[in-house]
């Protein structure tokens, strides 16, 4: 019984002999090794809701850059893109294409204000239509705060 009081005192020890089942203290007991499982689910779920926090924050952070700024470099869009790529296998298909749409809209603003700040584009229809639609976009982008609030409530709300 003495060769066991090492597994009792160390809880990686103990875990580790649980899972491989070798060495297993109390052979009496299978509950341990659901307790090891849960444990397990637990530290995932844990690293799950982690992922999704900090995907919400890269959304606030852009959104917030963008609304600060009235525009978006393509560096800052191509980031998100990036940190976000894996969204599609934590949250539902419907996340995703939102945060899809966030990008695409980031794009366009920054190519519609690529235009208003081209001296070729003449003053007149073609340029109050530009100006119109980059004026919509910003608003969009304003707007997305609660959007996103509300989309990614859905999947983190704990309670």
């Amino acid at each position: 019984m003495n060769r066991y009081i090492p597994e009792l005192c160390n809880p990686q020890l103990l875990i580790s002999s649980i899972k491989s089942e070798e060495n297993l203290p109390w052979t009496d007991y299978p509950e341990l090794k659901q307790v090891s499982e849960s444990l397990d689910r637990e530290l995932l779920s844990l690293e799950i809701y982690e992922y999704k926090i900090r995907t919400y924050r890269i959304v606030r952070q852009l959104l917030g850059m963008i609304v600060d700024e009235g525009n978006v470099e393509i560096e800052p869009l191509l980031k998100f893109a990036n940190d976000t790529d894996e969204a599609l296998f934590i949250f539902d298909r419907e996340l995703s294409q939102y945060l899809q749409l966030i990008y695409r809209n980031g794009i366009k603003l920054h190519f519609s204000r690529e235009k208003l700040s081209d001296q070729r584009l003449p003053i007149g229809e073609e340029r109050n239509k530009v100006a119109e639609e980059n004026a919509e976009l910003l608003e969009w982008f304003t707007e997305q705060f609660e959007v996103s609030r509300e989309y990614f409530y859905k999947h983190i709300a704990l309670g």
